[in-house]
């Protein structure tokens, strides 16, 4: 949407006969039509990055089976706001001239290893006092004390104007920090050690991580119980403030 490079979107879910269409569309892949996605499927027990390089993006391992030459370094995302949507936002969503951007917990549904654990996350909101803190996240996800708002019914590209908006992120790996890189956005970017950071990386995170210290990094396992014990032993919350002092 608004991005110059896309000449026209089709909703296939308009189609009756939609399953039919995209099996279409497969057999005649080639130099003209090209699906953005991962062929690896998925098992119960691991990420389907556990079948690429190591030192693969996401966004590249989607392509991964496209024929073109692409550049793997300063990968980033792509999300276009105009003037208009920029102006209608900020009526619409009342922030303070400065704010950074948080969020409780990541994404358990489908991996848990990935979540820090709100109460460390908790820990540095209370830490940094004079922030304006924005939450952002999904309904259902604790709540953090101490913030100027939490926001939990924006539509994606509203989002997307608080990221713009704001003066840095602090997340753990997800769609916020995939978000991020689309506007340039300063992260501080909690990695786990789920998956290898090379695959999600981009050049505006501040990574914090001891991945070092975690025997069975990446694991790729979506409940890998060695986790939780690294994350309260090493990944502490004191090295992760360190870090955004140093950084900020």
């Amino acid at each position: 949407y608004n991005n110059p490079k896309i000449f026209k979107i089709i909703n296939l879910n308009i189609f009756l006969f939609k399953k039919i269409l995209l099996k279409f569309l497969h057999v005649f892949e080639g130099e003209s039509i090209k699906s953005y996605r991962n062929r690896i499927i998925q098992t119960k027990k691991y990420h389907f990055m556990k079948f690429y390089p190591k030192n693969l993006h996401f966004g590249f391992a989607s392509a991964y089976h496209f024929d073109i030459d692409m550049n793997y370094k300063n990968f980033s995302n792509e999300i276009f706001l105009n003037e208009k949507e920029i102006s209608v936002y900020k009526n619409k969503i009342k922030l303070p001239n400065s704010y950074a951007l948080i969020h409780s917990q990541a994404k358990k549904t489908f991996m848990k290893n990935k979540d820090w654990g709100p109460e460390k996350i908790q820990t540095i909101v209370n830490e940094f006092k004079n922030i304006n803190w924005i939450q952002v996240g999904q309904p259902g996800e604790i709540i953090l004390n101490n913030t100027y708002a939490c926001y939990y019914d924006l539509t994606l590209r509203e989002l997307g104007y608080l990221i713009y908006n704001s003066k840095f992120i602090v997340s753990m790996e997800g769609m916020f920090n995939h978000m991020a890189s689309a506007f340039n956005k300063k992260n501080f970017l909690i990695h786990t050690g789920v998956l290898p950071l090379e695959s999600i990386n981009y050049p505006n995170n501040i990574v914090i991580e001891k991945n070092s210290e975690l025997k069975c990094y990446p694991c790729f396992s979506f409940n890998c119980i060695d986790h939780k014990k690294h994350n309260d032993e090493n990944l502490t919350v004191d090295y992760a403030i360190n870090i955004i002092k140093k950084n900020f």
